[in-house]
């Protein structure tokens, strides 16, 4: 991604992605929300703690909490970054590097060429703090982000909404597309897909995401779904196991179909 940056009128510049540092805080942005971060990282917040204090801001709770706010004139879906599983107990909200959060903006970038609705990133922000790394992000999902009514398919799933199969099988679809374009998510489960009101289904947490990888074989396909069905079967069990069996049996349609 650094080789790609040029300085240009005193500004490093891809595209429309800008990159400045302030107060130790490093951001790689788009122009339209240059000012508003520098204003905020020069008050000395983060903007997950800023977005807190406005009007209109609410919670989106996944494995961890994401705010949803505006940001600059557009809806913006801002995450504090940190490892997941039994790292976490080490790291808590810090991460080695801020590599893993650059490379799902790259991962984003190769799939909107592809028309898979993913996260545009607004801005990536992080700050070294000894050997570790503090990092934050912010996306949208729509145009505009004028439609902020999103849901975790896991939201949906616990809900018993009538949705439930015919979104599990646009979810099997959408899979079988990233497949088709040689890109494995890695991290597939319930949390990273979702749902706009119209259903239609974006994908999340790409910072594990390999694109590219030439043929995928069979078995990497299978893995990839595996960890998905598991996530499923997981999340289906304070509701029932058949439920949570028909929902995997919806995937599996929609894959096969596409």
């Amino acid at each position: 991604m650094y080789s790609a940056i040029k300085e240009t009128g005193g500004r490093r510049v891809v595209a429309e992605i800008f990159s400045f540092t302030i107060n130790g805080m490093n951001v790689i942005c788009t122009e339209d929300a240059v000012e508003s971060l520098r204003d905020i990282y020069r008050s000395g917040l983060w903007v997950y703690e800023w977005m807190q204090k406005q009007p209109g801001t609410f919670l989106l709770r996944g494995r961890r909490p994401v705010r949803v706010g505006d940001l600059a004139g557009a809806t913006c879906v801002v995450k504090r970054h940190s490892h997941g599983g039994s790292l976490a107990r080490i790291t808590g909200d810090r991460f080695f590097s801020a590599n893993r959060v650059l490379n799902a903006m790259k991962s984003a970038e190769y799939l909107q060429t592809k028309r898979i609705l993913t996260p545009r990133y607004r801005f990536i922000a992080w700050r070294k703090s000894g050997l570790w790394t503090r990092c934050e992000s912010g996306v949208i999902y729509l145009n505009g982000g004028e439609d902020a009514a999103v849901f975790l398919f896991r939201d949906i799933c616990n809900k018993l909404d009538a949705r439930i199969e015919r979104v599990a099988e646009g979810i099997g679809a959408l899979v079988r597309r990233l497949h088709s374009i040689e890109f494995l998510h890695n991290d597939l489960n319930l949390m990273n897909f979702l749902i706009l009101e119209s259903d239609v289904i974006a994908i999340l947490d790409l910072d594990k995401s390999t694109p590219s990888l030439g043929d995928l074989t069979p078995s990497m396909c299978q893995r990839n779904l595996t960890r998905l069905f598991r996530s499923i079967r997981k999340i289906g069990r304070p509701v029932n196991r058949v439920r949570a069996e028909n929902i995997i049996d919806a995937v599996k349609r929609g894959y096969a179909a596409e």
